[in-house]
């Protein structure tokens, strides 16, 4: 019994600790803002090929003018840029993971 009452003495004691330093806070404003950022930049893109402005307007036009050398370089230039966007993301991710 004095075990058990021990072990939830301790990870009350944890608890409170992790919840006093505000770090758990942080750390969920940190990650939502990189999440949002990413998607954020994935919707300016689909709004771009819809039409209304954004990040793909220029491949929007470029296919509508059948400039399809330019078309394949905007899509490797946004793919690239998803890519190097995901990276410093997942870095960022791991780091605040780790603390």
């Amino acid at each position: 019994m004095k075990l058990i009452i021990a072990e939830k003495n301790d990870a009350a004691r944890q608890i409170a600790e992790r919840l006093s330093t505000g770090k758990p806070k942080k750390d969920k404003v940190y990650n939502t803002a990189i999440y949002r950022f990413d998607i954020n930049l994935r919707d300016a893109t689909v709004l771009g090929l819809v039409g209304a402005g954004g990040i793909g307007a220029p491949l929007i036009f470029a296919m509508s003018s059948y400039r399809w050398n330019e078309v394949g370089a905007i899509l490797l230039g946004l793919i690239v840029l998803v890519l190097i966007i995901e990276w410093i993301s997942a870095k960022i991710r791991v780091k605040l993971a780790r603390g």
